[in-house]
């Protein structure tokens, strides 16, 4: 059983003041969440999950033994989800730190991108081709609204934004 005051945290996610206070973001679908949790860069805080998915997933979230596994039903998911129609699992998840001594490699500098969905669609595209590291100036959108760590499948863990 969700609590109130667990969805309405839930919910506050969606706003990047909440996010970058927490230093959490949150990733939905059964694809990313199975990459996030097998990938190692991204630590997991808690897992919101229909019982079904964690059945079929147990000895991926017992290699985290720190996380918070929380089993809901299918109209609790649907209260916490920021999609429109919610898949079988919601994660939050700690950003991940970046090494600042980085300096070479691919760079790709972005001005003023705005839609959510194409700033994930470009970290994904980067993350293929090898980018190490994309900058983007304080007017574009913010790399971990959901709808970014959406499009980019996991990447947002692999490349520096």
């Amino acid at each position: 059983m969700l609590v109130k005051s667990k969805v309405k945290y839930i919910q506050s996610l969606s706003q990047k003041k909440f996010r970058d206070e927490e230093g959490v973001f949150v990733a939905e679908g059964p694809k990313i969440i199975n990459e996030l949790l097998a990938g190692g860069r991204a630590v997991p805080v808690e897992i919101f999950a229909l019982q079904s998915w964690f059945d079929g997933h147990a000895t991926l979230v017992a290699r985290h033994p720190d996380i918070m596994v929380i089993p809901v039903s299918e109209s609790e998911l649907e209260r916490i989800s920021f999609l429109s129609t919610p898949n079988e699992v919601l994660g939050v998840f700690k950003k991940p730190v970046f090494e600042q001594t980085k300096t070479s490699g691919l760079i790709l500098l972005l001005d003023n991108l705005q839609d959510p969905g194409n700033l994930g669609t470009i970290i994904r595209c980067a993350d293929w081709f090898g980018v190490n590291r994309i900058v983007c100036n304080p007017g574009s959108a913010d790399h971990f609204n959901p709808k970014v760590v959406q499009s980019s499948m996991a990447s947002i863990v692999r490349v520096e934004v």
